[in-house]
């Protein structure tokens, strides 16, 4: 597996208390934590996580090893990731995750190529797709709406892309 075929589902925000738990902010579903196995910082460190109690999207963990809260602060802004394979297979053939969207090629209405996605982000009202256009390399977000992106295929690598209207 690539080094790439990382999902991120987490980031530790603070150290809680003395005895080395950590906050750390889901950009997963709580629930699917038990689904996940094997949890890795920053891509290269494999950790075990013991998940206590959770608020919306942020959980109190502790991490093996990290026993004070100067271990904990020390991985405060550290990224928790699993790899792709530990996520559920997808049967529906309309549904796929954000990491699918991942360098399709961006079409327009004229089915040319314009660029290519470069990120998914979500800041809580929605996700975004992230183009990186081919002719000036400028990178510009949009909201991942179906009349900004009106078709996804994913078998071809491309999904079509009508700018939005601005107001």
């Amino acid at each position: 597996m690539a080094k790439e075929d990382f999902i991120k589902i987490g980031k530790i925000t603070s150290p809680r208390g003395l005895k080395g738990e950590v906050k750390i902010y889901l950009y997963t579903d709580i629930h699917n934590l038990e689904i996940y196995k094997k949890f890795y910082l920053e891509k290269t460190e494999l950790i075990e996580i013991t998940f206590h109690s959770s608020n919306k999207n942020v959980i109190i963990a502790r991490i093996k090893n990290i026993e004070d809260r100067n271990s904990a602060e020390q991985l405060k802004n550290k990224n928790i990731y699993i790899k792709s394979n530990q996520l559920p297979k997808i049967r529906d053939k309309e549904t796929f995750y954000a990491k699918d969207l991942l360098n399709l090629e961006v079409a327009n209405k004229q089915g040319e190529i314009i660029g290519k996605i470069v990120d998914v982000t979500d800041y809580g009202a929605g996700d975004n797709l992230i183009i990186e256009f081919s002719t000036n390399s400028k990178i510009e977000e949009y909201p991942f709406l179906k009349s900004v992106f009106t078709k996804i295929d994913l078998k071809n690598k491309k999904i079509y892309f009508t700018p939005p209207e601005i107001i």
